[in-house]
């Protein structure tokens, strides 16, 4: 069982990684009230983004794979 998650983590995180060196940014939107006077609510969407660093993404690889050699690893 602990082999199995070891493996399922390691899966995810080169994922994750693969995803993070080749992405230099994340963006997402958000929705924020702008104006709210009585019952009525104006809102407006914005959009924010993240730097991600292909450095953090590059050590999320390796530990993935890490990961996953002590997961096929026999106990």
């Amino acid at each position: 069982m602990r082999n199995t998650v070891l493996v399922l983590v390691g899966l995810i995180a080169i994922v994750v990684g693969t995803m993070m060196v080749f992405s230099r940014e994340l963006t997402f939107r958000t929705r924020e009230d702008v104006v709210k006077v009585g019952p009525l609510i104006v809102t407006a969407d914005r959009d924010k983004s993240v730097a991600l660093s292909p450095i953090i993404g590059g050590v999320a690889v390796v530990g993935g794979v890490l990961l996953i050699a002590l997961g096929a690893r026999k106990a």
